[in-house]
């Protein structure tokens, strides 16, 4: 055998024992990572989906505060102007009734 045949062998068994090896750890290594990126990616969309609800639910109910808060106003308002009406009937019959005797 020629010196260039013994570096041939000893090429051939350093990939053989330690190259091969570490680019097999590193390819799964590589489909381990994969696959926790995949599911990383899975569990953001999910919580991008629920953030969307919950801001989605926010604005229904600020805009159910916000009308109801209108819708009461509006309601005290009529109301208010209900009794001064009312107030204002009895007062009117109270007067007549008075110059009628």
């Amino acid at each position: 055998m020629t010196p260039a045949d013994d570096e041939l062998i000893r090429l051939r068994d350093w990939r053989h024992d330690v190259a091969m090896p570490a680019i097999v750890a590193a390819r799964e290594q590589i489909k381990q990572l994969a696959a926790d990126c995949r599911q990383m990616s899975l569990r953001l969309d999910e919580m991008e989906l629920r953030i969307e609800r919950m801001a989605r639910a926010d604005e229904i109910a600020e805009a159910i505060q916000e009308h109801s808060r209108g819708f009461r106003r509006g309601f005290l308002n009529a109301w208010e102007r209900g009794l001064i009406v009312a107030a204002a009937v009895v007062g009117a019959i109270g007067v007549l009734l008075q110059l009628v005797h």
